[in-house]
């Protein structure tokens, strides 16, 4: 990723986050006590952008923390809790930053009172500089987060031409979102798609799966 630049990463405690909370629910299930732990997230909405003038996939790069401190735990078998400082007696055990950059679909959480189309078109202007109608914005299906979370997602698909482009994009440098444009072409997509050396999201694949099923490639 173009200009990736990480230091001094640090684990520390999770309080008054504007985006989870943990919480655990007990109850009862055929006569069994029984807990269960789950995040409260937001709801989340991704768009699947084609660019029909390029013949190519929009999608986006971006460094994602828990991915790379994922990554990390499993390579060295042991949680690191610092890492890029100088203090730092562990650099040589841990993966260069750019493992955790993931290749995501445009996608945004649900944290305004809008119909979901709306946030749609909203992240696609924010993240690629794409104006896309509302029209033409088709809504694909829902997925949840069974295991973990509960929330829902919502996938949509648009497709743009180079003419449609009216802004950087890039994401909301306000809140120092750092979001890299990648042009997947067309012809390579399947190949991408289920190559395990490009980390992605489950929901990323559903929806290509969606395109190539529907598309009959």
């Amino acid at each position: 990723m173009n200009g990736l630049e990480i230091k001094d990463m640090k684990v520390v405690p999770c309080v008054d986050s504007r985006f989870i909370a943990p919480t655990r629910v007990t109850f009862s299930q055929n006569g069994f006590k029984r807990h269960w732990d789950y995040i409260k997230a937001h709801d989340s909405v991704a768009i699947l952008l084609f660019n029909t003038t390029r013949q190519a996939f929009v999608l986006v790069k971006q460094f994602r923390p828990a991915l790379y401190m994922n990554i990390n735990t499993k390579e060295s078998k042991r949680d690191i809790t610092m890492i890029g400082s100088s203090d730092n007696i562990e650099e040589s055990i841990v993966a260069p930053f750019e493992r955790g950059v993931s290749y995501e679909l445009c996608a945004g959480i649900v944290d305004k009172q809008v119909p979901l189309v709306e946030i749609a078109q909203s992240e696609l202007l924010e993240e690629t500089g794409y104006q896309v109608p509302l029209d033409k914005i088709q809504r694909l299906f829902k997925h949840n987060a069974v295991g973990y979370a509960g929330n829902c997602g919502t996938l949509y698909y648009a497709e743009v031409t180079d003419d449609m482009k009216v802004a950087e994009g890039g994401g909301n440098s306000e809140e120092g979102e750092f979001i890299e444009l990648f042009y997947l072409p067309l012809k390579e997509a399947r190949n991408f798609v289920f190559n395990d050396d490009y980390a992605k999201p489950a929901s990323f694949i559903a929806a290509f799966c969606w395109f190539f099923m529907t598309r009959g490639m």
